[in-house]
């Protein structure tokens, strides 16, 4: 008897995303920018026509943004907690903790490294676009997969 009243009581479950998602959507992206802005780099002759300083410059860009990536995906999983349903306004923050942070840690890796500055910004730019890119297709995949029920659906308490 126990049995069927506990089968009969519906939980609600939350749909949640694959936490491994999210890098593995932004990551290939940054390598890519980084790897086109090294490619514009060296095919305009930028740092004295030698490969090292333009490949060390995008390198170094690619690592500011593979850092703030790290402290936006901190960002993605405590306010959204693996669930869909609140991955919108999760997006948005860790968006733009990562843009915020890719600048303030590019501004102090350019300033203290002396790289190659065109390259470094061009890749820079690059990867930033890249990742932003790939994070928007991977949050309209993950949204449109699981979609979220309206506020109100599970209660029957809408806008009248």
């Amino acid at each position: 008897m126990a049995n069927a009243s506990s089968s009969t009581t519906s939980t609600p479950t939350s749909r949640r995303f694959r936490m491994s998602a999210p890098v593995l959507a932004v990551l290939p992206a940054i390598l890519l920018g980084a790897v086109v802005g090294a490619g514009v780099g060296l095919n305009s002759g930028w740092g004295g026509g030698v490969a090292a300083p333009v490949i060390q410059a995008a390198g170094f860009a690619a690592l500011c943004w593979i850092i703030a990536a790290g402290l936006g995906l901190f960002v993605l999983l405590a306010v959204s907690q693996g669930e869909c349903e609140r991955l919108g306004f999760a997006v948005l923050g860790s968006s733009a903790v990562r843009m915020m942070g890719a600048l303030a840690i590019g501004l102090g890796v350019f300033f203290i490294s002396g790289t190659e500055g065109k390259t470094f910004w061009v890749a820079f730019l690059i990867s930033g676009v890249f990742a932003l890119g790939a994070e928007t297709v991977w949050a309209m995949r993950a949204l449109t997969t699981h979609p979220t029920r309206a506020a109100g659906a599970a209660t029957g308490a809408g806008v009248s």
